[in-house]
């Protein structure tokens, strides 16, 4: 990200397992990213690759 040409947009889609989502680095991590002016595309709720059900999956491709 050090590299991307500012003056073009720059979105992120978080996917992590709920455990790691909910982590407070984490958040402050996202925050960081926001206030760079980045725009989060917000992970969803559904079963996990790791087997879980929770929050932390990748949006769908409709929603990037």
């Amino acid at each position: 990200i050090r590299a991307w040409d500012r003056s073009k947009p720059l979105l992120f889609c978080p996917a992590m397992n709920t455990a790691m989502w909910e982590h407070p680095i984490t958040a402050q991590q996202v925050d960081q990213l926001k206030a760079f002016g980045y725009v989060e595309i917000p992970c969803v709720a559904k079963k996990l690759v790791c087997g879980d059900e929770g929050l932390g999956a990748m949006a769908e491709v409709g929603t990037i």
